[in-house]
């Protein structure tokens, strides 16, 4: 087989692994949530919004408008305030869209039939993070997950680790 078909091969690897992760990830992996799922959606975005090496820009548009578009097809605010109430990424900085999303949500189960004050939950939110910042919640579980790639340029290997 040419050069070409083996380069090609190792850029598809390295470019869609990580959507094939994100696709093992919420097809049932033990320990998931809907936060670490956002969270790693969140840097799938970032990867595919930059450009990728030895990949031809217009098709990385073409792959992140793809994902975009699929994106955009299946969030909703609540998937942003499960990502914002949880432990491990509450007290990361938020973008004013995922801001919006957790005060709507907040405003919506505030409507609701025995629903808090709006103001109330704003507030308790805030008292949420910041005793998480300051350690006074107990998480009995602390989960993170690494997604690395990496192209290694003298054996010309792919490595893509996931751990939590």
């Amino acid at each position: 087989m040419s050069e070409d078909f083996w380069d090609t091969l190792k850029l598809a690897t390295l470019v869609l692994t990580p959507a094939l992760v994100a696709l093992r990830y919420c097809d049932g992996m033990k320990g998931g949530t809907v936060a670490l799922l956002y969270n790693l959606l969140l840097k799938l975005d970032e990867y595919y919004s930059k450009p990728i090496k030895g990949l031809d820009e217009a098709m990385r548009k073409k792959m992140h408008n793809i994902f975009m578009s699929r994106w955009s097809a299946f969030h909703a605010p609540i998937h942003s305030a499960a990502f914002a109430m949880d432990k491990q990424f509450c007290r990361r900085e938020m973008d004013e869209r995922i801001k919006q999303d957790i005060w709507s949500v907040m405003e919506d189960f505030s409507k609701a039939p025995g629903g808090k004050d709006f103001s109330k939950m704003k507030a308790q939110y805030a008292m949420f993070v910041d005793a998480v910042a300051s350690k006074q919640v107990c998480v009995s579980i602390c989960m993170t997950l690494h997604l690395r790639i990496t192209l290694s340029n003298s054996t010309d290997n792919i490595v893509c680790t996931a751990s939590f």
